[in-house]
């Protein structure tokens, strides 16, 4: 079991590809109503997320054969990455409160739609999780100087 108090923690590309996958099936379930339940704000941050990875996924290939800090741990990427996680918040209480006023309106017309919601409101919150360890993760590495645990996972 890793020690993430000692600055050993999950490498960047793992928190990466999680937080594209976590944001992915938020993305789907939130396009079973075409994004209108969580007034199109999942889909927009969606998509400044898949921006977000994108950039920086490109910028470390292009630098993974110098010996350059990772593009991941500047500052500007660090200020991104809590921006997006600050969206993906602002999100996810959109979300939370569409479910609790559309909630008491489905318990009382029995409809079945509600659990569409219900998954958007328990998903969402994982993916700022990961994006703030992302975040921490990178601000770890910048403080280290390293760029080396972007491709590998760190012996603790």
């Amino acid at each position: 079991m890793p020690n993430f108090t000692r600055g050993c923690g999950p490498p960047l590309f793992l928190l990466t590809c999680a937080s594209l996958l976590i944001s992915s099936i938020v993305f789907i379930f939130s396009m079973l109503h075409l994004g209108y339940d969580s007034f199109f704000t999942i889909p927009a941050v969606y998509g400044v997320t898949l921006a977000y990875h994108a950039t920086i996924l490109t910028l470390e290939y292009r630098n993974s054969a110098r010996l350059d800090p990772a593009s991941s741990t500047t500052m500007g990427s660090i200020v991104c990455g809590a921006v997006v996680g600050a969206m993906w918040l602002g999100a996810f209480t959109t979300v939370l409160l569409v479910t609790v006023l559309l909630g008491t309106r489905a318990i009382e017309e029995e409809t079945q739609e509600l659990w569409i919601l219900v998954v958007q409101c328990v998903i969402a919150p994982v993916e700022v999780a990961v994006l703030l360890a992302l975040v921490f993760r990178s601000v770890q590495e910048r403080q280290q100087g390293s760029s080396e645990s972007w491709r590998k996972v760190e012996e603790c």
